[in-house]
């Protein structure tokens, strides 16, 4: 009985007094959001939908935010090769992607727009100079190819002279 009573007893304690916890507490949390729209000739074709924030790309934040990765903002645009194969995005990048190179449609730097308190545009319109191209894939990535996000979209059939408009909206608060 003496023995319970002192488990007991500890127990009690240890549970007013809680486990440490190494991290202050934050009455704001930090979300990130993202919505990816996709429009072909002008024309939204698919409902805009939220990305997939890669694990390099949480890393490249935590960088970026850190001070120990220079100013390498994440503001490039790629388009996957559906004929070649285009994975869905997960967090770890382990989907198969071939970006295309050429045909206008070869990766490139998008337009930034702040739109205030944490919340940016990224956009970027592509025009196809080949015919036949299939696309269904986006990635967001800095210019030393770190990838920041992907997401997956209906795929596109492109012909010479269509207009591929990929708008990234992403937003920390």
């Amino acid at each position: 009985i003496f023995a319970f009573a002192i488990f007991i007893s500890a127990f009690a304690v240890f549970s007013l007094v809680g486990v440490p916890n190494n991290f202050y507490q934050n009455s704001q949390g930090i979300d990130y959001n993202s919505e990816v729209c996709v429009y072909k000739n002008g024309e939204l074709i698919d409902e805009c939908s939220s990305n997939t924030l890669y694990d390099t790309g949480a890393e490249l934040i935590e960088g970026v935010m850190g001070g120990s990765v220079a100013s390498d903002s994440a503001d490039w645009v790629a388009l996957c090769n559906a004929s070649a194969g285009c994975g869905t995005p997960t967090a770890g990048s382990s989907e198969a992607l071939s970006l295309y190179t050429s045909c206008g449609l070869a990766k490139a730097t998008g337009s930034y727009s702040s739109n205030g308190n944490g919340n940016w545009t990224i956009s970027k319109t592509f025009t196809s100079s080949c015919n036949a191209l299939t696309t269904n894939v986006t990635q967001l990535l800095n210019g030393a190819g770190t990838e920041f996000a992907g997401n997956a979209f209906t795929l596109a059939t492109l012909q010479s002279g269509d207009k591929l408009t990929i708008n990234w909206t992403v937003s920390i608060s």
